[in-house]
């Protein structure tokens, strides 16, 4: 078969060519038949065909792509002693701008947000909490969800709520807790943290509804020893989760190594937390539809209950940024001659989490007075204050109570002697150690360690690399 009939073959088919030089002797190019004018990947070409192929007359074959029409097999190029194999691609695609292909970061249809970096959308997201952020009478903070532009919508999500509720309550009955779980519900909606509504009441514009799964944790070495967890994450089948559709900001555990150098930089180091920090956000009415829960109190399946969040959720991927958000917000509006120290408190602060290191115990009580009553006025409680006080100052450390406290504990996943004043990462434990070892058991342990400054990295490199 001839060029020439395989382009009267082509304009049957409706494939346009245009803006090249086309005659009896090629099918597509500029100036010679062997010039490249695009390249694709293997692991990207097979994303590009369609289900729609012709099959023209010798060996060539015509395919439709996402980026238009191509031809592809062997054609004997007339004067020439070799065979070669042609494929050629429309740049008609659609009436788009050849343009346009350079723009397309990825196959598919992308939301808006997509079109941004993800610094522009992070900074986007900030521009966005500036212009809703708002107090109540009572000089709490208010924030709105930070949504991504042109996100999918958001399905009910119900069903599989409901299923995981049903393995919770089961689970927390085997542990005999299940009064515990009730009991931080039944305090949350005494506070105002939650609120019950009525499903059959509610108006179904705008946002829609939206069910979080919830599951429990139990930390009895913490202050708070029972937590209710949300999963953000959760999907069904052809569906988003709700972290997919709000923007998460930044990478938070990058600032660790900056955090932790400044913590060992004065001769006392401070640590701190913020008080059920999420919990002390309000959220505007217009979000909360998408952060509903069912429960069944006391365990009975037959006395349902919808609750609805009034607070940012633990669980959501956005509530460290709007936590984040919300304590620079504040901080930035304190003046002289605090400014200084609200600068310190910003950079020492990574979630709820304060570290700090001062440099004498007045020091140290003037931070400690002055941050909590900062922080205070915007309904946030930092609490929990430990330190490294030197031997010939105090010889025990007490908390509140006047119980003696732990000589080691936890900074930001590492482990803290306040006696000798080092940090250290906790060992890896493994169990069953005469078990075969398996693909899930390397991953397990590879990933025991939270190790943000790569004390590890010479242990757990090995691993990683058999998973490679």
């Amino acid at each position: 078969m001839n060029d020439a009939h395989c382009l009267n073959q082509l304009k049957d088919m409706g494939i346009l060519i245009s803006d090249v030089a086309v005659n009896e002797r090629s099918c597509l190019y500029e100036k010679n038949p062997g010039e490249i004018h695009l390249l694709i990947g293997a692991d990207y070409a097979g994303k590009l065909l369609t289900e729609n192929i012709k099959h023209l007359s010798g060996s060539l074959v015509a395919v439709q792509t996402l980026l238009g029409w191509t031809v592809m097999g062997k054609s004997d190029i007339i004067n020439t002693n070799k065979s070669s194999s042609l494929l050629v691609l429309s740049l008609h695609v659609n009436n788009a701008k050849i343009s346009d292909f350079w723009n397309l970061d990825s196959l598919g249809i992308k939301e808006d947000s997509a079109k941004h970096t993800k610094t522009e959308t992070q900074e986007l997201a900030l521009e966005h909490f500036r212009e809703t952020v708002s107090r109540d009478s009572t000089g709490r903070y208010k924030v709105n969800l930070p949504w991504l532009d042109g996100h999918p919508p958001l399905h009910d999500n119900k069903e599989l709520a409901q299923k995981r509720l049903k393995c919770t309550v089961k689970s927390l009955k085997s542990k005999t807790r299940l009064n515990e779980y009730q009991e931080v519900f039944n305090q949350w909606e005494n506070e105002g943290i939650i609120e019950q509504i009525n499903p059959d009441k509610i108006n179904h514009e705008g946002l829609g509804i939206h069910y979080l799964p919830l599951r429990e944790v139990f930390k009895d070495n913490s202050t708070t020893k029972v937590r209710p967890v949300f999963d953000g994450s959760a999907k069904t089948r052809n569906s988003v989760s709700i972290n997919e559709c709000i923007e998460k900001g930044p990478n938070l555990i990058e600032i660790i190594p900056a955090i932790l150098n400044r913590f060992r930089w004065g001769k006392i180091g401070v640590i701190s937390d913020i008080k059920q920090a999420f919990l002390q956000i309000a959220l505007n009415e217009s979000d909360r539809d998408v952060l509903q829960f069912i429960w069944w109190k006391d365990g009975d399946p037959q006395n349902t209950v919808t609750y609805r969040h009034c607070r940012v959720v633990f669980g959501i991927s956005c509530s460290p940024f709007l936590l984040a958000a919300v304590l620079n917000h504040v901080l930035d509006q304190v003046e002289e001659p605090l400014r200084s120290l609200a600068v310190k408190l910003k950079d020492s602060l990574y979630v709820d989490n304060c570290v700090a290191s001062v440099d004498s115990v007045s020091e140290f009580e003037h931070f400690r007075t002055e941050t909590q009553r900062i922080l205070k006025t915007a309904k946030f409680d930092l609490r929990g204050w430990k330190n490294n006080f030197l031997p010939e100052i105090e010889e025990t450390v007490q908390d509140s109570s006047g119980a003696v406290e732990e000589k080691e504990v936890s900074v930001l996943g590492l482990t803290w002697d306040r006696k000798e004043d080092t940090l250290s990462c906790e060992m890896i434990r493994t169990e069953n150690e005469g078990e075969p070892i398996t693909k899930r058991k390397i991953l397990s342990v590879a990933h025991q360690l939270f190790d943000p400054i790569g004390f590890t990295c010479p242990i757990t490199l090995i691993p990683k690399l058999l998973l490679q």
